[in-house]
């Protein structure tokens, strides 16, 4: 999945039929408050602590909980990316 300027938001592996996020891209731009409130609901969602720069989850906790998944991790990340983009 792409964001603003194509940058990948998240992808998804075959291998270990996981989705990452990639969280790092808006530690790089200082929006490490935004970094802390994805990475809360996905450690929620995911049922285990994870990592802040590349998280992964399974995708069936994400299909389970998809309204909360598009509310509080996609809308909020795709938000700052773009607010930051148009900031630069």
């Amino acid at each position: 999945m792409k964001g603003p300027n194509s940058e990948t938001v998240v992808q998804f592996y075959v291998e270990n039929g996981e989705l990452e996020f990639n969280l790092g891209a808006l530690t790089t731009r200082g929006l490490t408050d935004v970094v802390d409130e994805v990475g809360s609901v996905l450690d929620d969602i995911s049922g285990r602590r994870l990592t802040r720069k590349s998280p992964l989850v399974k995708p069936a906790p994400l299909v389970a909980q998809w309204q909360r998944v598009s509310e509080e991790v996609l809308g909020p990340y795709l938000a700052a990316i773009d607010n930051h983009s148009l900031e630069s």
